[in-house]
């Protein structure tokens, strides 16, 4: 009988062997397998930051031209605003009762005009101008003389 158990436990002791060995394999395939997962997923991750730091360089580029843009339209609308706040003191500046030399002869001529006795209407039409430029030029006229 001891060779009986002897052959029966050597029987366990393999069995037991052979579970632990087939065990083990399968622990061991699987570590491989996670490995091989976990190395693609690093590859997938590294691929991912290289796109997204890329597309951050392209926004950070983007960014930089639209501040340049934007920094030559606000000195160009300086420049004008500058530019009309020196015109607008210029106008300003200029006497407000000047007559130009058409106007003072325009307005010598209806004069004439009337002293000979015409209508506006064919001072106007003599002259090859509107009535109401007519009117408009004595009107002032008076004004002027009035002040």
């Amino acid at each position: 009988m001891s060779q009986l158990m002897m052959f029966l436990l050597g029987l366990i002791v393999g069995i037991v062997i052979g579970v632990l060995g087939t065990n083990l394999w399968r622990v061991s395939s699987t570590r491989f397998k996670i490995d091989q997962e976990f190395a693609t997923l690093e590859d997938t991750f590294e691929q991912f930051m290289k796109e997204l730091d890329q597309k951050y360089q392209k926004i950070v580029e983007e960014i930089a031209e639209r501040e340049a843009k934007l920094y030559t339209l606000y000195n160009n609308i300086q420049s004008k605003t500058e530019k009309m706040s020196q015109d607008k003191r210029a106008v300003s500046n200029q006497p407000k009762n000047r007559k130009t030399k058409s106007n003072t002869s325009k307005i010598q001529n209806i004069k004439a005009l009337l002293a000979e006795g015409q209508i506006p209407e064919s001072v106007a039409k003599q002259l090859g101008i509107g009535k109401g430029e007519v009117e408009l030029l004595l009107r002032l006229e008076n004004m002027q003389n009035s002040d």
